[in-house]
């Protein structure tokens, strides 16, 4: 069974989302639509709350029809939404939570499809290129192999899971946009192995005021 305590209640009150609209949204984000209708037949959601996640940008409607007459078949995962989600739940947990019995080998293909997914997840929070302070254009998602050999190596190693490495890019790319110095922003590549990611933890961690941390960066 799932266990709740009071850290994910804390949660769901801060981003004003009740049990009902996190399971929603989480199962779109891992494609469980069927299981939200399978539950919906049983139980009926509440729709009033569907139409606030469709208000909030964490759900679309697929095509024009009125919300009254609309189902899941109906609705889709906003990107804000798989960010959202995926930056909380593993997609190897997701994936080994459909296969509790597993055996290793088995295990061990969930994992390297599981890091696919999350890897493109995370190579779409990063933007694509960005302005230079001398005025020249930078591509950020250069050597794609590269980056993603080196996200699986990190996994693989033990000293961070897909959810922390989210949250810091996450976190790494609204920093620099509030700041306004995504000109200084690193590669993709380097924000990997240059470890970046691990001084934005210690950040969200630590609480520390933004101003204070430097993330590889410009001089602050």
């Amino acid at each position: 069974m799932i266990p709740i305590g009071s850290p994910f209640i804390t949660f769901l009150i801060q981003n004003n989302l009740t049990i009902q609209q996190y399971v929603v949204l989480y199962c779109y984000a891992y494609n469980k639509i069927e299981s939200l209708n399978k539950y919906d037949e049983k139980f009926k959601f509440n729709w009033t709350e569907i139409q606030g996640l469709l208000r909030s940008g964490y759900l679309a409607l697929i095509e024009d029809c009125d919300f009254e007459e609309c189902r899941f078949d109906n609705l889709k995962s906003t990107r804000k939404n798989k960010i959202f989600i995926k930056s909380l739940v593993d997609s190897f947990d997701d994936a080994k939570s459909e296969m509790l019995l597993s055996e290793d080998e088995d295990v061990e293909t969930i994992a390297l499809d599981a890091y696919e997914q999350d890897f493109q997840v995370f190579c779409d929070t990063y933007p694509r290129k960005v302005l230079r302070h001398n005025g020249k254009e930078s591509y950020l998602r250069e050597n794609r192999k590269l980056c993603k050999d080196e996200y699986v190596k990190l996994l693989r190693s033990g000293r961070v899971s897909t959810t922390d490495l989210q949250r810091a890019v996450s976190h790494y790319i609204d920093t620099k946009n509030k700041r306004g110095d995504l000109c200084w922003i690193k590669t993709m590549l380097n924000f990997l192995k240059q470890e970046i990611w691990a001084d934005v933890i210690d950040d969200i961690n630590n609480n520390e005021p933004e101003n204070r941390i430097n993330y590889g960066g410009r001089m602050v």
